[in-house]
């Protein structure tokens, strides 16, 4: 699907080229989404598609945010889906028919689009513009949320990828095995010592990039992320009952135990009707109805 001019849409103060991907009718797109879904998840008939986008042309964002869930709840999954639908939801929001949550859900669609399509620095733009008008309108409400600041390895992971840690690593690996070999194989003083430094240096290395390319691994396959969708979720106790703190927040106010609109927070667990979210350098639950999990996770 390739990506044609379309309308703008405005937020608040701010102007949002939202919308943009119009679709393809063509065999080889349906066919590129149909490989994005489910194997039992039908892919968008060519009307289908046709359907949302004139909806969101039109600026009937309710009708093609009723498509695009439909869609969704059917198991399909494609960047190019979750962006129109973080349009389609931007464009309420925008509109006389808005509903609360509606930028907290714009904000899941279009972290979704970019996490499906790590390249999409479109949709990540957008992102931190919706996040930002969330922040305003939160400021004229005099209502304070916190955000907890991540912990230390999954910030570490956020600013070096795991690939690059697991490549740091094999260089590491690989200096040490250098360093070994010139080491045991001359008996020059100099290429020893050398050898020596250039091993132990090596060892050090492999062991850093190894070990956060496991912790990577691990929080990419234990956690899943996900996105507030509503103006303000309680944190909470295992058992439900709102606490009264948040550690590890990196900003503090009269709603110190409730998490912002449009935050992302990642999934650990599972509990009735709770999720449990990392929360600096611990642990929250929020209620499962009060995030929308991105589509295409562990």
């Amino acid at each position: 699907m390739s990506p044609s001019s379309a309308p703008r849409v405005r937020s608040g103060t701010i102007a949002l080229l939202a919308s943009g991907r119009q679709w393809l009718a063509a065999g080889a797109a349906l066919l590129t989404l149909a490989g994005a879904a489910r194997a039992d998840a039908p892919a968008p008939s060519p009307d289908d598609l046709i359907k949302i986008q004139t909806s969101l042309e039109r600026g009937a964002f309710s009708d093609a945010i009723a498509e695009l869930e439909l869609w969704s709840d059917r198991g399909v999954v494609h960047p190019d889906l979750s962006f129109d639908r973080g349009v389609a939801y931007l464009g309420r929001a925008e509109s006389p028919a808005q509903r609360r949550a509606d930028l907290g859900q714009a904000v899941a669609a279009f972290e979704e689009a970019a996490h499906l399509a790590p390249g999409d620095d479109e949709a990540a733009h957008i992102v931190e513009r919706v996040r930002t008008a969330i922040s305003e309108r939160r400021d004229k409400r005099e209502s304070d949320g916190v955000v907890a600041r991540p912990r230390l390895s999954r910030a570490l992971l956020d600013l070096i990828g795991e690939n690059v840690w697991a490549g740091l690593g094999a260089l590491g690996a690989l200096a040490l095995s250098l360093g070994l070999a010139a080491r045991f194989a001359s008996s020059r003083h100099r290429p020893r010592l050398g050898g020596g430094i250039a091993a132990v240096v090596g060892s050090l290395i492999a062991a850093l990039g190894a070990g956060m390319a496991y912790v990577g691994h691990g929080l990419r396959t234990t956690t899943a992320p996900a996105v507030v969708i509503v103006e303000q979720a309680r944190l909470q106790d295992g058992d439900g009952r709102p606490i009264a703190a948040a550690r590890g927040a990196s900003t503090l106010g009269e709603s110190a135990d409730r998490v912002p609109e449009g935050t992302l927070v990642h999934i650990s667990g599972a509990r009735g009707a709770l999720v449990q979210i990392e929360w600096g350098d611990g642990e929250a639950w929020l209620s499962a109805r009060e995030v929308r999990r991105l589509a295409g996770s562990q």
